[in-house]
C-alpha cells in the first residue's frame, strides 16, 4: 500500500468485495502483479530491513 497509496488499495478492495471469485483479477489490475508473483518482492524488502 505504500507504493501505490491509499486511494488504490480502496479501490482494490472494492472491485474484489464486489466481484466475488475474482480477487485475483482485481489485485492485478491494482498493483500490475498476480498474488503469486510477489514473493521475490517481499523477499527483496524484507531483506533490505535486514
Amino acid at each position: 500500500m505504500a507504493r501505490r497509496g491509499a486511494g488504490v488499495f480502496t479501490g482494490f478492495v472494492r472491485t474484489a468485495s464486489a466481484q466475488p471469485g475474482q480477487t485475483g483479477r482485481a489485485f492485478r489490475a491494482a498493483y500490475g502483479a498476480g498474488p503469486a508473483g510477489l514473493g521475490g518482492a517481499y523477499e527483496t524488502w524484507l531483506a533490505s530491513w535486514a
